[in-house]
């Protein structure tokens, strides 16, 4: 079990123990355990205050089948768990940084519980930690990105607009651990003041958010990650390659909602009084991928061509390339099934309705002029974000609290200071979406106390800048539907899940215990959770039960057990929200056993999540494989050379 484990991976292992004296137990349960926490201080004169946050990556546990025994010897207990996918890697920081003190962990272990009979009894618990390393699961474009930033410098006495323009290039925004940041970048001063110099930076963005606190961030200066150039003269324009070689302990930390790890190149161009310095921020993420081992399945002989491997000669030369498919099947090169990168790019830009996560957004900006404007820039976004209001409402008064999110933000400067001409333009562009983004989604509950409203749109957005101080900025958006699709959070086999409940009873006889067991096949298959969380204010949950899907049984009698089996439909407009901070939809089958006053009813809630997995088709055009024509063209080869 020592070593270190990737999201996925299988925890198995054996857990041994002995008992040196008879001891009596109702239940043992081992356990795969994964949480995180942080703790923030805030220090305002001598008061200080304290902010908490928890999160739960996995907790799984599994009765073992000999309980209510009395043991003594020694014993051996196998277990075998699976970590979800994604998951955060173990971690242990501490930071001081006035007015704030943060100590955050993320921990895994391996539990062993022996739950005793009694009232006056304590359980023993014996845990055995383990170390999982999350490998990063890219969120920003591997493509050269174009990032810009423009500053509009006030000059008295002047009748020309002073102008400073930054624009920087970067190669791929995702580096492996130890790799290199190659960045192009370009600093246009059309003022006439001489810049002091320009400062490139790798900075460490540590962020935590824990509950009642919006988000805090600390930045840190990487020091073997810095370099600074020279002056910049009036009416000139300075090209900077930029290479920053990343030190290997440096990775990013994903998978969290409370904590994460990120990095920024930071840009700074130094102005001389009264001016601002103007600087450019450039997100990048760094560490490696993980590939699991998935050996491909062993060739059959009757696929590979006859004669290689068996001592005969082959008429080809090794140093030639093998043939294509169309020229083994005899048929040459299929003109009429081909089709060329245009072409496809073409069917990519037409493409219209739903996004999900990872793909390709990207089409063609149609515009027309009347007459001639001059621009100092033109550029296209993919913007992506959420809002959430909840209004509390209280006695006579009412209070506010609202969230907002970002969960894309890519910006390309397509065109820079030019003039266009009156009549048609058009403008290509093309984005990736990340990975995991919330759904586009809108909602609005109200009742009694809370009034929710919350939406999660994404759009194209297409901005004009003009030059002068008295010309406004031209805004142009197009929104686009992105559908999500399931990250299983749930083990996808049978899981046992239990509830035990002892009822009071005056001068009893015997232990008096109601247990529920329930075992479902499936936790990726319901009341309806919506859970809120607005800046301010803790998490809210909205319970909302689903008609059709309620069942009720008989009594049952004491000193009886009854095994109820049953199936659910579910509704086919009822779909988990994931990948939000502050919404989110889940489901839960609830089983509530009545019993009669003044007993409370022992209720056993099972959490299942909703939606459509990520399927890659398997297309099969019913064509021979590749060896397979292969073999046939030898075949047909070596019967011409008989019959000559």
């Amino acid at each position: 079990m020592d070593g270190v484990y990737h999201g996925g991976d299988q925890v198995s292992g054996m857990v041994k123990y002995g008992v040196d004296e008879p001891m009596d137990v109702e239940k043992i349960t081992i356990s795969l355990k994964g949480m995180g926490r942080v703790i923030l201080i805030k220090k305002s004169g001598k008061n200080s205050r304290r902010f908490d946050g928890k999160e739960v990556y996995v907790d799984t546990d599994h009765i073992l089948p000999n309980g209510n025994c009395t043991l003594k010897g020694s014993y051996e207990v196998p277990f075998y768990f699976r970590l979800p996918e994604k998951i955060p890697s173990s971690i242990e920081y501490t930071k001081r940084q006035s007015p704030f003190r943060v100590k955050c962990y993320i921990k895994y272990y391996i539990r062993l519980k022996f739950e005793k009979p009694g009232w006056f009894s304590f359980d023993n618990h014996f845990r055995k930690k383990i170390t999982v390393a999350s490998p990063v699961a890219p969120e920003m474009s591997m493509e050269p990105i174009m990032y810009g930033e423009r500053s509009q410098l006030l000059q008295l006495f002047s009748s020309k607009t002073s102008t400073l323009i930054m624009k920087a290039e970067i190669l791929s925004s995702v580096v492996p651990k130890g790799g290199k940041i190659e960045i192009k970048s370009e600093i246009q001063n059309d003022t006439n003041i001489v810049v002091n110099g320009v400062k490139i930076q790798l900075l460490e963005v540590i962020k935590v958010k824990p509950n009642g606190h919006g988000e805090v961030k600390f930045y840190d200066e990487i020091p073997e990650c810095e370099s600074k150039t020279g002056t910049i003269q009036p009416e000139a324009t300075q090209i900077m390659p930029i290479d920053i070689i990343v030190p290997p302990n440096k990775i990013s930390l994903q998978n969290s909602d409370i904590i994460s790890r990120d990095f920024v190149v930071r840009i700074t161009t130094d102005l001389p009084m009264p001016h601002r310095d103007v600087v450019l921020e450039i997100p990048v993420q760094i560490g490696d991928y993980f590939v699991r081992n998935n050996p491909p399945p062993e060739l059959q002989d009757k696929n590979w061509p006859p004669g290689v491997g068996d001592g005969a000669s082959v008429s080809a030369s090794a140093d030639d390339p093998p043939p294509t498919y169309w020229e083994a099947m005899g048929e040459g090169k299929k003109d009429d099934e081909s089709s060329s990168d245009d072409d496809s790019d073409d069917e990519k830009g037409k493409k219209t309705g739903s996004y999900h996560g990872g793909e390709e957004v990207s089409g063609i900006i149609r515009y027309a002029l009347n007459e001639p404007m001059a621009t100092e820039s033109i550029t296209v976004s993919l913007k992506g974000g959420g809002h959430l209001k909840v209004l509390r409402r209280h006695r006579k008064r009412n209070r506010q609290y609202s969230s907002r999110e970002v969960y894309v933000d890519i910006d390309k400067i397509m065109q820079g200071h030019s003039t266009l001409e009156a009549g048609q333009h058009e403008l290509q562009f093309k984005f990736k979406l990340p990975e995991t983004i919330p759904p586009t989604f809108n909602y609005k509950k109200i009742n009694t106390r809370y009034r929710v409203i919350c939406n999660i749109k994404y759009y194209i957005h297409m901005k004009i800048y003009r030059s002068g101080l008295i010309h406004l900025t031209k805004h142009f958006g197009k929104e686009i539907n992105v559908v999500s699709t399931l990250t299983p959070k749930l083990p996808m086999e049978p899981a046992m899940h239990e509830k035990r409940s002892k009822l009071f009873q005056l001068c009893p006889s015997k232990s008096n215990t109601v247990t529920m067991k329930a075992n479902i096949l499936n936790s990726v298959i319901p009341i309806e959770v919506l859970k809120v969380k607005a800046k301010g204010h803790n998490t809210l949950k909205f319970y909302d039960e689903i008609t059709n899907c309620e069942n009720k049984t008989d009594s049952i009698q004491s000193g009886s057990t009854q095994a109820i089996s049953f199936n659910i439909d579910v509704p086919s407009d009822k779909t988990s929200l994931q990948h939000s901070a502050m919404v989110s939809r889940d489901y839960a089958v609830k089983i509530t056993a009545n019993l009669p006053f003044f007993h409370r009813n022992v209720v056993l809630k099972i959490p299942v999540q909703i939606g459509d997995l990520v399927q890659k088709e398997d297309l099969n055009d019913g064509l021979p494989s590749y060896w397979e024509a292969m073999g046939e063209a030898e075949k047909h080869n070596s019967s011409d050379e008989e019959e000559e």
